[in-house]
């Protein structure tokens, strides 16, 4: 009896352990200014996708959603974002998640001026650029992580440059546009300007028609596709899950992490 009970503690326990373990690839942490850990947060929850927004002030760039009134305590990209996920990615020998083999998606929301921030961002990755996946000679080599802009994104210069660590944010009317992947891996955008439905019950049939034609098309480029500003409800998050919809994005990572979870 000791040893079938033991035996049944195993594999709980390992069984939860593989739960844990897994990543979740289609977890996007949306508004992480909300959250003193942002980045520890999502990570501790296995989301593969956040999102920070970003200020420069003079020669430096904060994170933070308003502009900041005093930069006292407002923490920088580098501190609260990029050296952490170097640390991590050194110690797991080469990925955010030990054993992915899918960069981590790093979305910085450029809230004005993004030339500017672009420019200034350039100069401070340099000692992490073995970090991000690159754009060289017309091919894209993989990397632990993948760092795509949107927001006030630097249109003016980044699609000219042959040799890149970064990458786009796109809109849905880029959509069927000649834009390719290589440059615009993602397209993101307002719930509000496609759907009225308010996330309760069913999803109109007209709408998730409206929905699957988006993911369809998002997908037939080789792109990644999100909505930003959808209902808050179990039922939107699921029907997103169920069309495929690549990048969910969530403020309460429990949320979602539940659902996930019982995938």
């Amino acid at each position: 009896m000791k040893k079938l009970f033991l035996l049944l503690m195993i594999a709980i326990l390992g069984c939860s352990k593989q739960q844990t373990d897994k990543v979740y690839y289609n977890a996007f942490s949306h508004n992480d200014y909300t959250r003193k850990a942002p980045l520890l947060d999502a990570l501790s929850y296995n989301y593969n996708c956040v999102e920070a927004d970003i200020y420069r002030i003079d020669d430096e760039l904060y994170v933070s959603h308003d502009y900041p009134d005093s930069i006292n305590k407002v923490p920088t990209l580098l501190d609260l974002y990029i050296k952490p996920l170097a640390d991590r990615i050194d110690k797991n020998k080469g990925s955010v998640y030990k054993g992915s083999s899918q960069p981590f998606y790093l979305m910085i929301d450029f809230k004005r001026e993004g030339e500017d921030i672009y420019s200034l961002l350039k100069e401070q990755l340099k000692p992490y650029e073995k970090y991000f996946c690159r754009y060289e000679n017309g091919k894209i080599t993989k990397g632990p992580i993948l760092l795509f802009f949107s927001g006030d994104r630097p249109m003016n210069s980044l699609p000219k440059e042959e040799n890149r660590i970064a990458f786009l944010d796109g809109k849905f009317n880029e959509l069927d546009q000649d834009i390719p992947s290589s440059l615009m891996p993602v397209v993101s955008d307002n719930y509000k300007d496609y759907f009225s439905w308010d996330g309760n019950g069913e999803m109109p049939f007209d709408q998730l028609v409206i929905l699957k034609q988006l993911v369809k098309k998002a997908h037939s480029e080789n792109k990644k596709i999100r909505l930003w500003g959808g209902p808050d409800t179990d039922e939107y998050k699921k029907i997103q899950i169920n069309c495929g919809v690549d990048l969910i994005g969530e403020d309460n990572l429990v949320q979602l992490y539940n659902i996930l979870k019982g995938e």
